[in-house]
Order: structure tokens, then sequence, then C-alpha cells
């Protein structure tokens, strides 16, 4: 019911603005947590903190997402795995 009612109520435009906006601020904590497990640059923030404000973040764009009616595609994810690990196989080749 609630889904329904933003997606009728609230322009697409202003919903992929929004989606930007929450896809920017998980960027940020993504960066926090970096800065978190490298401690290289110190921050007062907890694991627990850092941690919680990703799962925030990720569900905030995962429902801005699906407010689009952006799609997960299975066989797309699939694609990009196997990309990943040629890219990792050669990267150890390279340092051999």
């Amino acid at each position: 019911m609630n889904r329904e009612k933003i997606k009728k109520e609230v322009p697409k435009a202003a919903l992929y603005e929004q989606l930007a906006e929450e896809c920017a601020e998980l960027a940020q904590a993504c960066i926090k947590m970096s800065r978190l497990l490298r401690k290289e640059n110190p921050t007062s923030a907890t694991y627990n903190d850092v941690y919680y404000a990703l799962i925030e973040e990720f569900n905030d764009v995962a429902l801005c997402a699906e407010m689009v009616e952006l799609e997960v595609y299975p066989q797309r994810q699939e694609e990009k795995l196997k990309r990943w690990v040629k890219r990792l196989e050669e990267y150890k080749n390279l340092k051999m």
C-alpha cells in the first residue's frame, strides 16, 4: 500500500533524485567503513556505528531503486562475477 502511494504521488524524476542522494550517502558510508578497516585515517566512529549506517543506507538505496522499478538480473550478476574473478586472476598473475 505505502509503496503504491509513493509511486503515485512522487514524480519519477524526484524518485531518481532521491535514489542518487541515497547512493551518495551509501558511498560515504562505504568510505567510512574503509577508513575504519584500514586504520590509516582514524575515525571516532565505532565498527557497529559504521556497519549499521551501511545497512541503513543500503536499504534506503534498495527501496528507492524499487520505487523507480529497477530490477536485479541474476544473469547480469553472474556475468559481472565472471569478469571480476577474471580480473582477480589476471592481477595475481601480474604480481608473480
